[in-house]
């Protein structure tokens, strides 16, 4: 079995994996409506530079994330 993975920088078009995600984590913890973002606002903030993520792909599927933003 090929267990190989890649890891990327995130783009626009994987804001959805990424909101799916974050959606999956909060129903994990048993609170779904923390997640108060919506997809289009999320854009906006990717877009100003807000935070950026990372993308784990197996087979060139996206399989997982890692989110970052900048603090001091």
């Amino acid at each position: 079995m090929d267990r190989s993975f890649t890891i990327r920088p995130g783009k626009t078009g994987d804001l959805p994996f990424l909101q799916q995600c974050i959606q999956e984590l909060a129903e994990f913890e048993r609170q779904p409506q923390a997640v108060e973002v919506s997809l289009a606002e999320r854009q906006q903030h990717f877009d100003r530079g807000d935070f950026s993520f990372l993308v784990a792909e197996v087979a060139g599927t996206p399989a997982g994330i890692a989110l970052y933003y900048p603090r001091y």
